[in-house]
C-alpha cells in the first residue's frame, strides 16, 4: 500500500528521529519536562491556595499575591531585554 516505505520515516522526520535516538537528548528532555511540571504545580498550587495560607480576608490575600507577581513580570521582562534569551 505504501510501496515498502518504512513507517518510522513516515511518522518522524529524519532530524527528529536522530534526536530521539540520542540518549543524551532524551535524558535532558525528560529532566526539563520533570522540572517544568514541578515548577508549574508549585506555582499554581501556591497562587490558587494563597487565600487560605494566611488568615484574614480571602479576596485581599488573593489580590496581594497577584500584586506581588507584577514586580516579577517587570523584572523578567527587563532582564530578557538586557541579556537576551540565551
Amino acid at each position: 500500500m505504501f510501496g515498502g516505505c518504512n513507517f518510522a520515516v513516515l511518522l518522524f522526520p529524519r532530524s527528529l528521529w536522530t534526536a530521539l535516538s540520542s540518549g543524551r537528548f532524551v535524558c535532558r528532555a525528560a529532566v526539563i519536562c520533570y522540572c517544568w511540571t514541578v515548577v508549574a504545580m508549585t506555582y499554581y498550587g501556591l497562587s490558587l491556595n494563597a487565600a487560605s495560607l494566611v488568615p484574614g480576608d480571602a479576596f485581599l490575600n488573593f489580590f496581594l499575591v497577584a500584586l506581588m507577581e507584577v514586580p516579577g513580570y517587570v523584572l523578567s521582562y527587563a532582564t530578557m531585554q538586557r541579556l537576551g534569551r540565551r
